[in-house]
């Protein structure tokens, strides 16, 4: 019986994929390295019985080595192909691995280039920097600036924000709060037009204007129709921005949480630059899932 290796990107995300694509009818075992389960299971494949075998890389790989009788590739004719998703659901999985590509050497050639560039561009202006700033400010630690395409940007969206924070002056302002009843058991608070004003006396004047009155009269009603979009997808900055501002997290947490919602099955790949869902997203079987929630439902 002919094997199919299959790597993924981490342990966890090897395990998850082995359970959808077995049925959770796999066996697994650790590997030689003792981080790296390897999951089996029979199946089918290209219209034949094979032996899965499923494992993942753990960290980064840094360089190729292997023993002297598997050093040439040339021996055989590899066949090699690539699953496509871009989230861990039975239905993305195993569509995935019924529409298999062979490897796109423009792509491998791509991501060669972005990080040749970003390493040439880094130390160019790492240097730069760093020579430029040394001296300059008697505060300022110059042994080593450090530039990058991202960090850079994000560096600069910071100090952005903080000045703002610290040129911030507050000021006191007034606001006209009034509540009417309605019947006797229901009342409405009104807001007012002019909204906050600055001047505490012109606030004064106004609110006993309000008190002198006793009765309230509507003088017009208006009546508009609105159409709320539907909402975007989230890329991986719009998450982190939702994820401080809602959740009170920090970038690092809200990612390490998004990969392991991720891993298993609950969002998509939370590292892209993308807004569109993809094609094949099922966006009843997502709501399907909220049916029974008491907030959602």
């Amino acid at each position: 019986m002919k094997s199919v290796f299959m790597v993924a990107e981490k342990p966890s995300l090897a395990q998850s994929l082995a359970e959808i694509l077995s049925n959770k009818k796999c066996n697994s075992r650790k590997g030689f390295n003792g981080a790296c389960s390897v999951h089996e299971w029979t199946g089918s494949f290209c219209n034949q019985s094979v032996r899965f075998k499923m494992t993942s890389v753990c960290g980064h790989v840094m360089s190729l080595d292997f023993p002297g009788k598997y050093n040439n590739w040339d021996r055989v004719d590899p066949t090699i192909f690539r699953a496509k998703f871009s989230a861990i659901t039975d239905r993305d999985i195993k569509a995935a691995m019924n529409s298999l590509i062979e490897p796109n050497e423009n792509e491998s050639r791509s991501v060669d280039a972005r990080q040749e560039l970003d390493l040439r561009i880094g130390c160019a202006f790492t240097r730069f920097q760093t020579k430029f700033f040394q001296g300059k400010y008697g505060n300022l630690d110059s042994t080593l600036i450090s530039f990058g395409p991202c960090q850079t940007p994000t560096l600069g969206f910071c100090v952005e924000r903080h000045d703002f924070i610290q040129s911030f002056k507050p000021e006191t302002y007034w606001v006209l709060q009034v509540k009417v009843a309605v019947t006797e058991e229901r009342q409405m608070n009104l807001d007012w037009e002019r909204g906050r004003i600055f001047d505490k006396d012109v606030a004064n004047f106004f609110l006993n204007l309000v008190k002198e009155q006793k009765r309230a009269k509507v003088v017009r009603v208006t009546m508009a129709e609105k159409t709320k979009p539907r909402p975007l997808a989230l890329n991986t900055v719009e998450l982190m921005r939702v994820a401080s501002s809602g959740l009170g997290m920090g970038p690092q947490q809200a990612m390490t949480l998004a990969e392991r919602l991720y891993t298993q099955g609950y969002i998509s790949y939370p590292r892209t630059e993308t807004t569109h869902y993809p094609e094949n997203f099922d966006l009843k079987g997502a709501l399907r899932i909220q049916e029974g929630h008491s907030g959602l439902g």
